[in-house]
């Protein structure tokens, strides 16, 4: 009985002493996997601290946007388990993923772009043809956003989950060579689009033969999402 006593415990010890230190890389790392991000993403640890045994208080950004949280050892390893809310106090780092996920930024860009194409349709009901045209800057100060909020919708988003601008356009006789070579062929045509993650437009053409030919089989950030005249034509088949 002792041996297996202490068989058992020098398991347990050497799984404890083999977890990694908890330096700049392995909160890289942490903060990847919770976090669900890429070597694209720019992390940049600012202070690691002991506050009790087994738990460390970890300062880090990405890009550009600082957290505090908390990181727990456990068999495994490091965990992210909370961060630290605008009050001061600890909560699930779970509740925050979506702030930082790529993934989960995709469906952002999908939820503000139905709620964005839901007004401009509702306006169409109203008055059957859009009475503007051509690429128009989407803010709050736009004639596009003043036509459509508060009278269809309180509010409409106007920066996707990256910090660019959503854009807009409408209207016929526009051309094909514009953007993705969509053509527009009425006064109630629009599109609505994101660039994603890296802010590039896609080398992607539109085929009106083939409206599923852009849809992806995976979500990919970095590639563009485009929404015609009510479906998604450039996106991840699942928002098909």
């Amino acid at each position: 009985m002792k041996t297996k006593l202490f068989v058992g415990l020098a398991v347990l010890l050497l799984a404890v002493n083999c977890s990694p230190k908890l330096d700049a890389e392995n909160v890289g790392k942490v903060v990847r996997a919770t976090f669900n991000l890429t070597e694209k993403d720019r992390i940049e640890v600012t202070g690691i601290a002991k506050e009790t045994s087994g738990v460390m208080l970890v300062k880090f950004r990405i890009n550009g946007t600082e957290v505090n949280s908390k990181m727990r050892k456990y068999d495994k390893g490091w965990q992210l388990d909370e961060v630290q809310n605008r009050l001061g106090g600890w909560i699930p780092a779970t509740t925050i993923k979506d702030r930082f996920d790529p993934v989960a930024k995709m469906e952002t860009v999908k939820a503000d772009i139905e709620l964005i194409a839901y007004a401009l349709l509702t306006f169409l009901v109203v008055h059957e043809k859009f009475s503007f045209g051509g690429t128009l800057a989407f803010n709050e100060d736009s004639d596009v956003y003043k036509a459509l909020c508060p009278l269809y919708v309180k509010s409409l988003p106007t920066f996707d989950p990256w910090g660019r601008p959503y854009s807009i356009i409408f209207g016929k006789g526009i051309g094909g060579s514009l953007l993705y070579g969509i053509p527009m062929d009425s006064y109630d045509d629009f599109f609505i689009f994101s660039f994603g993650r890296d802010g590039k437009m896609e080398n992607w053409v539109y085929d009106p033969k083939n409206e599923r030919s852009g849809l992806y089989s995976l979500p990919d950030p970095d590639k563009d999402m485009v929404y015609l005249n009510g479906v998604f034509i450039r996106a991840p088949e699942s928002w098909r």
